[in-house]
C-alpha cells in the first residue's frame, strides 16, 4: 500500500488505485504523487503515465471546481491489459458531454475536458448521487 504524507485514504490492489482525497486544489501534488508512484508499479510508460497524469488533473481540478460542499472526491486508477481508466467521483451537479462548450481563446476555462477527450475516451454518468467522469486511456 502506498503511504501518503497528507490526510487521504486509499486502497492498492494489482491494478487497481482507489484514493479519496480532500476537495481541494492544494490536495492536487499529493494525488498526483501517489498516482505516479502506482502507475510505476504497473509498467506504463514514461509518455503514457505522463498523459494519465495530466487527465487525472484536469479531471481532479473539475471535480473540485464543481463540488458543492462535498469534502471529498473519490478517484480510482484501474489498469486492463493496455489500457488505463481514471475515474473521478464528485457530489456536484452532474452535466452532460455533449452540453460542454468547446473551448476557446476568449474563455477562461473549459479545456480539461477537451484535453481528456483528445488523449481518451470519455464517459460521464450518475451514480449514489455522485457525477462520475471515467477516461479510458489506450497504453502505446
Amino acid at each position: 500500500m502506498f503511504r501518503a504524507t497528507n490526510p487521504m485514504t486509499h486502497d492498492h490492489s494489482e491494478g487497481h488505485l482507489t484514493i479519496s482525497i480532500a476537495a481541494d486544489y492544494a490536495k492536487g501534488h499529493h494525488l498526483r504523487s501517489t498516482a505516479r508512484a502506482w502507475l510505476d508499479t504497473q509498467n506504463v510508460s514514461a509518455e503514457d503515465r505522463d498523459d494519465i497524469l495530466l487527465v487525472l488533473s484536469e479531471l481532479f481540478s473539475n471535480a473540485v471546481r464543481a463540488s458543492d460542499g462535498s469534502s471529498e472526491v473519490d478517484v480510482t486508477l484501474s489498469r486492463g491489459g493496455s489500457s488505463v481508466v481514471v475515474e473521478v467521483a464528485n457530489s456536484g451537479q452532474g452535466f452532460e458531454l455533449d452540453q460542454v462548450r468547446a473551448p476557446t481563446a476568449e474563455r477562461e476555462g473549459g479545456r480539461g475536458l477537451a484535453i481528456a477527450a483528445v488523449l481518451g475516451t470519455l464517459r460521464v454518468h450518475r451514480r449514489d448521487r455522485h457525477t462520475v467522469v471515467e477516461c479510458l486511456l489506450h497504453l502505446h
